[in-house]
């Protein structure tokens, strides 16, 4: 019997640790979907050329998505091995 619990010791902590880790990624998603739909709607402002203070901000949004998007495919490559 001790032998078929072999390696199931941290089994609580890891599966605490991929909780963690999938509610950060939930986090990183809900952001990710924000900053595009804020991209298009500036881009749909800036079209309609009610704003001219996108031409700042969708760039920034872009980076911001960027680096949101690397940084989750980041995690999911830590969680993958």
């Amino acid at each position: 019997m001790a032998s078929a619990l072999t390696g199931y010791e941290n089994l609580p902590d890891q599966l605490a640790e991929l909780a963690g880790a999938i509610d950060e990624m939930r986090a990183d998603i809900a952001l990710l979907r924000l900053h595009n739909s804020m991209v298009g709607r500036l881009a749909l402002e800036l079209l309609d050329g009610k704003s001219t203070q996108a031409f700042t901000a969708v760039p920034l949004l872009c980076d911001a998505l960027t680096e949101g998007a690397n940084r989750t495919a980041s995690r999911v490559a830590k969680l993958a091995n």
